[in-house]
């Protein structure tokens, strides 16, 4: 059975408002603020630690959002408007979709995969070497319910918080045993035993093409953009 994720985050986007007003509104709604987010962007010491934790909330939000809505996050704005912030507030108005809603703030990420903790069913490990393989996590957490992490040592990396605080196993990875790179460009793709490309961001994506869309586990009709 093929699998999407839904992303709840987005949801004001390309008209979907309109697709999630015809369904029953849930009881309640968890809703974290992550607008913080976007005042370290700017800091090269701090943009990895950011999108990483983007991408892993994106990735669960879509997971448990799957069969209902469930987690909200309030962090998309442009020209002047809170985009987030409005549509919620404009659902619970007294004849929306939302209105009998109950709204649960939640005040870190922390608390949010304390939250759903026992929704993924483990950890897709991306290389850091290997930019496209950031895009081989997100199918893959979609195609088994997993939180797509890059590949860190580091104790304060989303990665190594999520393997201490939840010990989720890793279900999928693209280094090495040894941290080396899986996709390097040269000799044969690993797994599937295609030439190489030359390089090492066409030969993940053909590996992924190999095992995720001849496979049937994802739909090669439908993409997904994070931003």
């Amino acid at each position: 059975m093929k699998k999407y994720l839904v992303l709840f985050l987005a949801f004001t986007l390309c008209g979907i408002p309109s697709i999630f007003a015809k369904t029953t509104s849930p009881q309640t709604i968890y809703v974290l603020d992550i607008r913080n987010l976007k005042k370290d962007w700017t800091k090269p010491e701090r943009a990895p630690e950011i999108w990483d934790t983007l991408h892993a909330l994106a990735a669960l939000q879509g997971i448990v959002n799957r069969e209902k809505p469930q987690l909200y996050f309030d962090y998309c704005s442009g020209f002047g408007v809170e985009t987030d912030e409005f549509w919620l507030e404009w659902y619970q108005t007294e004849d929306g979709w939302l209105k009998d809603t109950q709204l649960i703030q939640l005040k870190s990420v922390k608390e949010v995969f304390d939250t759903f903790k026992d929704v993924p069913q483990g950890l897709v490990i991306y290389d850091p070497q290997v930019d496209s393989t950031s895009n081989l996590a997100s199918t893959a957490a979609g195609i088994y319910d997993l939180i797509p992490v890059r590949w860190s040592e580091q104790t304060n990396s989303i990665c190594q918080k999520l393997l201490s605080c939840y010990h989720y196993p890793i279900k999928e990875t693209f280094i090495n045993s040894d941290g080396s790179s899986k996709f390097t460009g040269k000799g044969t793709i690993p797994d599937i035993n295609i030439p190489s490309t030359g390089s090492a961001k066409c030969d993940a994506y053909l590996w992924a093409i190999e095992k995720y869309i001849k496979t049937g586990l994802c739909d090669p009709l439908f993409c997904g953009l994070l931003h």
